[in-house]
């Protein structure tokens, strides 16, 4: 329950946030992207614990690594959109920074989730079928 609370927060606000920007709008979309794998890897880890408990355990940790970069997605676009609303400010050369670094985030990290998406919503079967004294 809380999990798809936070998902409703992180879609709710990154569909309302004010993308004018470019480097805003990139990661925007990444970020609202990411949110959608990670609503459908949730799903997929409440059917895994509710009909297979092992296959739940062995997704796990991908699980939480999803969660992390869809995190840090939803973040960095939060602080891209502060930022390119206060690139008139004083302190113009770090707001652009923030922008880059977020656009960065969205294009060369946040990727990442897409691999961990597949590996939680169907890679637990190659882990509980492993002997693991053959390996």
């Amino acid at each position: 329950a809380a999990m798809k609370q936070l998902l409703a927060e992180m879609s709710g606000e990154l569909q309302a946030l004010a993308a004018s920007d470019p480097a805003t709008s990139v990661t925007r979309k990444a970020a609202l992207e990411a949110v959608g794998l990670l609503k459908d890897s949730t799903d997929a880890l409440l059917k895994a614990i509710a009909l297979r408990p092992d296959a739940a355990m062995a997704i796990s940790v991908p699980y939480l690594m999803l969660s992390g970069y869809v995190i840090g997605g939803w973040l960095m676009a939060r602080a891209s959109s502060i930022a390119a609303s206060r690139l008139a400010d004083q302190d113009k050369a770090f707001y652009e920074s923030k922008l880059r670094t977020a656009r960065f985030y969205a294009q060369q990290v946040l990727p990442n989730a897409i691999a961990l998406a597949r590996v939680v919503q169907s890679g637990a079967e190659s882990v509980i079928e492993t002997d693991a004294a053959l390996i």
